[in-house]
């Protein structure tokens, strides 16, 4: 995993290579990130203070736990 390229969801790497390792050959990236679509949309079950409940786009998702 490319895991340099978003540093600041280093945190996060194990739980990235569990489930890329689950998406071997099925989907493109080396990166989890890289193997959500572009125009993705997240909704949420669960409300977490100053969580959206529903997030669009993989950028914003990005953007989005880099907060936390």
């Amino acid at each position: 995993m490319a895991a340099d390229k978003y540093p600041k969801h280093k945190a996060l790497n194990p739980f990235f290579d569990v489930v890329m390792k689950g998406l071997n050959g099925f989907v493109d990236g080396e990166h989890y990130y890289d193997a959500i679509a572009e125009d993705a949309q997240f909704e949420f079950l669960y409300r977490f203070p100053g969580w959206a409940e529903v997030i669009h786009g993989r950028e914003h998702l990005i953007a989005g736990c880099a907060s936390f």
